[in-house]
């Protein structure tokens, strides 16, 4: 989406709308987030490594496993951290939530499993792709998600490695990176050489007495939205006011639970 414009959420296996994004100010820490560079092979048997594939029109690396690589991180991996720029600072104290792209060459079948994640100075959590999830990742690009509490300071970078032995010969192609502090990962900000924000989302809705949002007469106001965080203090989904706090219709939501407020 171009600037000023709301953004969509898609189901990634029905591609129905989600819904509108209406989402706090994020940083993508991960630099060249989309470069498809960056990677090497490493592991007692290394995987085939090639930067720079075009893939369902992204760019990507490409990351071949076959039938005897040897399963887990020190038998069979592909990290991104050849370069410094690759690399991004994490510091205990704050939480981190990542994510990238992920698409494969085939389904896998019956114990066959590979994890994505972020390691280095402190690992995040594994996303593991299987014989039950895989489908979803044949012949398309869908989104991998990662958290991570840091218990020391320093740099991480994305990882890939063969979870358990294959049957047959499988190629992974991953892009997109994006790394921000966070309990919860946002819509993707591209990167190139440097850290790239995204403002709060601030929406108005406008029009004489708000007609081209909601009916007058009937005087109803109805939203639906997805809390991702635990929100200690109140946010607004909705409010229908006269520039004060005397008089106002407000939905909104103050910790895990949501709340109606209405004064005259």
């Amino acid at each position: 989406a171009a600037n000023n414009e709301l953004r969509r959420d898609f189901d990634p296996v029905s591609g129905i709308c989600r819904g509108w994004l209406i989402e706090e100010q994020r940083s993508n820490i991960s630099l060249n987030s989309e470069d498809g560079a960056g990677w090497v092979a490493a592991g007692v048997t290394p995987p085939t490594v090639s930067n720079g594939i075009s893939v369902h029109g992204l760019n990507a690396c490409s990351i071949s496993f076959n039938s005897s690589s040897q399963a887990g991180f020190t038998g069979c991996r592909a990290v991104r951290n050849s370069e410094t720029s690759y690399r991004h600072s994490i510091t205990i104290g704050n939480s981190y939530a990542y994510q990238c792209l992920v698409s494969l060459s085939r389904p896998l079948t019956g114990s066959e499993r590979i994890s994505v994640y972020w390691t280095g100075a402190s690992g995040s959590s594994e996303f593991f792709i299987d014989a039950s999830s895989s489908s979803g990742f044949v012949g398309r690009f869908s989104k991998v998600t990662n958290t991570l509490t840091p218990v020391a300071n320093g740099t991480n970078y994305p990882v890939v490695y063969l979870a358990s032995p294959l049957i047959s010969g499988l190629t992974v192609w991953v892009t997109r990176f994006q790394a921000e502090v966070g309990g919860a990962s946002t819509s993707y900000i591209p990167t190139v050489s440097g850290v790239v924000s995204r403002s709060g989302d601030v929406v108005q809705i406008l029009g004489s007495g708000f007609n081209s949002f909601f009916n007058q007469l009937e005087g109803t106001l109805i939203t639906q939205a997805r809390q991702t965080e635990t929100l200690g203090s109140v946010k607004c989904h909705a409010s229908a006011n006269d520039g004060t706090t005397q008089n106002r219709i407000m939905l909104y939501s103050a910790g895990a639970d949501a709340s109606v407020l209405i004064s005259s």
